[in-house]
């Protein structure tokens, strides 16, 4: 690289001289020598037929890492009334998000409605509340004409060291992903009664690619640290039932690597209009326990205590027992609630560097879970709701290459 040098007898200042080529630097960290950037995914746009859709787009290669797609579902076209909504909605209207990486390894298996929980509560989409998607720009509240829209990011990357995101630039080895869409029909996923005139709407699906772009440097040398690591998100439910008024352990499945997120969820044993069972604010208030290998990592804890954590940790209202914003996407409401978080609770282990979890959080409090690692719920459960009560768990998972020790890439910032 040439510079030109100062001299003070000729008041001049060192500068690099122009040139056309970032040059390679050996030894600096992977995101200053790659840029955030973007590219087209996906987008389809088709008549609401009232049926079930499954899309399978092949993405085409990003040259670079993948940070996160960006997926928006947009519903309009509805020019009638009537339309009410399910409490899940608009984020049920997607049934399953399935993906895998070049290596067919699945990254994320789970409904719409958690990867709103995902976006919440992740730490890998933004913090302070600015995470929710009900508060983006591009949300806007389902109608009584029964339209309605909204953004989810499916995230990849772990940290703003770019740490677990996705080799993406090989259009020999595609990634997959699989989007499955509920129905429209009235007493569904999505409306509890549908629009009187569903004729002219449209459903479009739009996916975009947010990537690390690649470096002239070669991928052996410039890439993301412990290339190939990932962070994988599934859901799975308890193998208890939970009885009404009954203190219960409920067990989670078997999970192996290093859980970064427990997201739990409440519902009971009805059928809410078609819809299935449904959230419900049954949660335990006062001896709320979570259990790693039989010792209390929690004990005891108060509802509203973790009700407080979350919104220190995340800047967003965890409702838990607390009714769900009435009727959140009616025509009347001009601000959706904040969280559809009714039957939720949450552990995360992402506030090691700050209260606040954000993006430059250092991973040091993970914990290493193999497939014998017993992880617990449990506390005395509420009267509400149609019995038996079930926990699901939705795990946020980080698996090294190794799969034995975690690279602390927040060394490399």
């Amino acid at each position: 690289m040439t510079v030109a040098q100062a001299n003070a007898q000729l008041q001049t200042v060192k500068r690099q001289l122009p040139q056309t080529t970032e040059m390679y630097q050996q030894g600096a960290p992977f995101i200053r020598l790659c840029k955030k950037m973007q590219t087209f995914g996906f987008l389809t746009s088709i008549a609401a037929d009232l049926l079930p859709h499954t899309f399978t787009p092949q993405l085409p290669a990003a040259p670079g890492f993948l940070r996160a797609l960006s997926l928006e579902i947009i519903v309009s076209g509805g020019a009638a009334a009537g339309g009410t909504y399910q409490p899940d909605a608009p984020f049920s209207y997607i049934n399953q998000v399935l993906f895998k990486d070049i290596n067919n390894t699945t990254i994320f298996q789970v409904s719409g409605f958690e990867l709103y929980l995902i976006n919440l509560f992740s730490g890998q989409v933004a913090d302070s509340g600015m995470q929710n998607p009900t508060a983006m720009p591009s949300f806007s509240a389902g109608t009584a004409a029964g339209n309605f829209q909204f953004r989810l990011l499916i995230p990849f990357e772990l940290n703003r060291s770019g740490y677990c995101s996705l080799a993406a630039a090989s259009q020999a080895t595609p990634m997959q992903i699989q989007i499955v869409l509920n129905s429209l029909t009235a007493t569904g996923a999505v409306y509890n009664a549908a629009p009187a005139n569903q004729t002219g709407q449209t459903i479009q699906v739009k996916i975009n690619q947010l990537f690390w772009g690649m470096n002239q440097g070669s991928v052996e040398s410039v890439h993301p640290d412990d290339l190939g690591a990932s962070h994988q998100w599934t859901t799975a439910a308890s193998g208890q039932n939970i009885a009404l008024n009954a203190n219960t352990l409920a067990i989670a499945p078997p999970i192996s690597g290093w859980l970064s997120t427990l997201i739990c969820v409440l519902r009971d044993n009805s059928n809410t209009n078609g819809a299935g069972p449904a959230r419900i604010n049954s949660l335990p208030t006062t001896d709320l326990t979570m259990r790693l290998d039989g010792v209390d990592v929690y004990s005891r804890q108060l509802l509203d205590e973790m009700q407080d954590k979350i919104a220190r940790n995340f800047g967003l209202l965890l409702n838990g027992n607390g009714a769900d914003p009435a009727q959140p996407l009616a025509a009347s409401t001009a601000t959706p609630g904040t969280a559809l978080t009714r039957g939720v609770l949450v552990y995360t282990l992402r506030d090691d560097v700050a209260e606040t979890v954000f993006a430059a959080d250092t991973l040091d409090e993970l914990i290493h879970c193999a497939p014998g690692t017993r992880i617990e719920v449990a506390g005395t459960f509420g009267a509400n709701g149609t019995a038996p009560l079930t926990l699901s768990y939705t795990f946020g998972v980080l698996v090294p290459t190794d799969n034995f020790g975690l690279p602390y890439t927040h060394l490399s910032y």
